[in-house]
């Protein structure tokens, strides 16, 4: 999530050279997703987020330590689809760093999450 794009790359296509690998492909024109799917394998990007989703539920659980209790659910007076479908407040980040921290990424990966399911 806060890893360079370039390191993300280049960490994918080492799963990717990887797989190829596993199957004994080389380099053909195989396509690699369905080699991934084969393998029942995720990309790492999926990976990422699902790992960020279930941290953020541990919090929620109060399954972490107390420092890591940032997240609180919608809370209004009005019955809204934001609020009935438990999605998390976000906070306000006006800085490109801060859009980067685990509060924000979380909070609007677990709603997009949650708002997909």
């Amino acid at each position: 999530m806060s890893c360079a794009k370039y390191l993300r790359e280049r960490v994918e296509k080492l799963q990717n050279r990887g797989i190829r690998t596993i199957f004994g492909v080389g380099m053909s024109r195989v396509s690699i997703t369905d080699l991934r799917h084969d393998l029942s394998w995720q990309t790492l990007d999926t990976r990422r987020e699902q790992q960020c989703c279930k941290l953020v539920q541990k919090c929620l659980d109060n399954e972490m330590p107390e420092y890591l209790h940032i997240f609180s659910r919608k809370m209004t007076g009005y019955n809204t689809r934001s609020s009935s479908a438990g999605h998390l407040n976000i906070p306000v980040m006006k800085t490109v760093n801060g859009q980067k921290s685990f509060s924000y990424q979380g909070a609007k990966l677990y709603n997009r999450i949650n708002y997909n399911s």
